[in-house]
């Protein structure tokens, strides 16, 4: 039988997905020499939307693919297909 805590454990996981992304985002783009603050990115759907004045998201285009591949590497857990 299945107890309660392992069955609530699923659900704790769900709201993490958002932080994280933005957090291990924000770290990567500070390490990439692009400021983004954690509270300009918002995770929908497997995509991470910056809030940020164009000039920023502009690098972060240029940069997307490494951003991409060091959110995959950081966050294996978590399905991040684009940054906008």
């Amino acid at each position: 039988m299945l107890h309660i805590g392992k069955f609530l454990k699923k659900f704790q996981q769900v709201g993490r997905a958002p932080r994280q992304v933005a957090k291990t985002l924000s770290e990567c783009a500070r390490m990439a020499g692009i400021p983004i603050p954690e509270s300009a990115v918002i995770y929908r759907s497997g995509t991470a939307f910056v809030n940020a004045p164009s000039v920023i998201k502009t690098e972060i285009f240029i940069k997307k693919s490494q951003l991409l591949e060091e959110l995959s590497r950081k966050l294996p857990e978590v399905r991040v297909e684009d940054i906008r």
